[in-house]
């Protein structure tokens, strides 16, 4: 009896000494992007792999760090930078998982989960009144993936655009957040009887890429997608413009000052005056609205600030060298709210020498609005947002206001991706429903329609 009583009063302690052993489940959205994960845990040998489960044939990541203790549970997986800590109440582990600078709660249960449904209200829906063709354009050793979009009514008049992304791989939808920014523009366009031609940038989709791509060769793509429609006899006498969005603006005035038969542009939150001032502008303006203390934001400015200095006056082996210098010392002199767990001196170094000391950035840094304009005599479109904390409107707006053929909008209450924000930070982008304000798509088809 005595030994039935005391494997009674051990159960509970045996329960608890293994309660997190086991499959684990959860479902929940990061930049309005639907994941799952899977966690298979082994108290015993304190250890946790990361599954996907909507991704087949892919091993589980082992966790480099694992933390169990009573109720709490802690992991890290380094080469995703990523890290989680939860507590265990009433059978669900609730926590915060982090990666690269961004945070969002997660809720693992013992049961499978259904994937989130994101709503997205303005992604097409059939019918179409349009057709849509994919082609394969050649820029010398690569090829652009693309799509053509038709208006049913097409005929010469019609104008056709070219949709240009911004910063970052993107495939032709322009896929930011869980939007399809140029799915949903290339659609409205063509219900106003606007064609359009959108296509993946290098490496993504259907394209193909280099091992190093420079902001020219961005613009080259762009001007070899406006010449390819010209020499089509079929579009040969069409209207041709471009759309950029961000630095997809600044593709667009490469393409047009080499090449003269492109008709229209519209500028899309983009750079006004030149690409230090909007890298450094935003590193202030970015940790600000994300809830950044004051110290952080003046030191990720002034850090920036320097690192473009350096960049500019200095040849890349010779940069190299200073930067290493002058980040080493930056490491040391960042302020206490500058959160260095998730990487060490080493990486920081390493990692931001090699994002600010290479072609793309150089070219990028130096590129001068109003060198471009000044080559142009088209008209212009350019439309900031208020509350965009990547692209500073007024500063911006005012850079293409010196352009004689411009007409400029700042529309206030929209951010970055041109949506209807609230906290307008970079981290509400995939939380909003909006892919991108009906004002906006009124306004460019209204603008390219009054050309003709």
């Amino acid at each position: 009896m005595k030994k039935v009583l005391l494997l009674f009063l051990l159960i509970p302690f045996l329960n608890q000494a293994q309660q997190f052993d086991g499959i684990w489940h959860a479902s929940f959205q990061v930049m309005g992007v639907s994941m799952r994960m899977t966690l298979h845990i082994n108290e015993a040998e304190k250890s946790i792999a990361i599954e996907n489960p909507d991704i087949a044939n892919v091993q589980p990541f082992m966790c480099d760090e694992v933390v169990i203790e009573e109720t709490h549970l802690e992991f890290v997986w380094n080469t995703g930078g990523l890290t989680y800590a939860g507590d265990l109440k009433n059978g669900i582990i609730s926590g915060v998982m982090r990666q690269k600078g961004m945070q969002w709660d997660v809720q693992f249960k013992r049961e499978e989960q259904e994937k989130i449904v994101v709503n997205r209200p303005q992604e097409p829906k059939a019918p179409f009144p349009y057709t849509s063709e994919t082609m394969q354009i050649e820029n010398g050793e690569i090829q652009l993936g693309a799509t053509l979009v038709l208006p049913e009514h097409f005929d010469t008049h019609t104008p056709i655009v070219i949709l240009v992304s911004g910063t970052g791989a993107q495939n032709r939808d322009c896929a930011i957040a869980g939007h399809k920014l140029f799915l949903v523009i290339a659609d409205h366009l063509a219900r106003n009887n606007i064609a359009s031609v959108r296509f993946d940038d290098r490496g993504i989709g259907t394209s193909t890429t280099t091992s190093e791509t420079t902001l020219m060769d961005y613009g080259s793509d762009v001007e070899v997608i406006a010449r390819y429609l010209r020499k089509n006899k079929k579009f040969k006498k069409n209207p041709l413009g471009t759309i950029g969005h961000s630095e997809g603006g600044m593709h667009t005035l490469i393409a047009a000052s080499n090449y003269k038969k492109i008709d229209f542009l519209i500028q899309l939150a983009t750079v006004g005056v030149s690409g230090k001032n909007v890298l450094v502008t935003q590193q202030y303006a970015i940790p600000k609205a994300a809830g950044d203390s004051e110290a952080l934001c003046q030191w990720n400015r002034d850090l920036f600030a320097t690192l473009s200095d350096i960049v500019l006056a200095l040849p890349q082996k010779e940069a190299a060298d200073s930067i290493q210098t002058y980040l080493s010392t930056a490491w040391d002199t960042a302020p206490p709210s500058y959160d260095k767990s998730a990487t060490n001196k080493f990486q920081f170094v390493l990692s931001m020498n090699s994002f600010m000391n290479n072609q793309w950035m150089r070219e990028f840094l130096a590129f001068e609005t109003t060198d471009y304009l000044n080559k142009l005599n088209l008209p212009l479109l350019a439309i900031h947002a208020g509350k965009d904390v990547q692209v500073s409107p007024t500063v911006n707006s005012q850079g293409f206001e010196s352009y004689d053929n411009a007409e400029t909008h700042i529309i206030d209450g929209l951010n970055h991706l041109l949506q209807p924000c609230e906290t307008c930070d970079v981290a509400e982008y995939g939380a909003i429903d909006t892919t991108i304000s009906k004002d906006v798509l009124h306004l460019m088809t209204t603008w390219i329609l009054g050309l003709n």
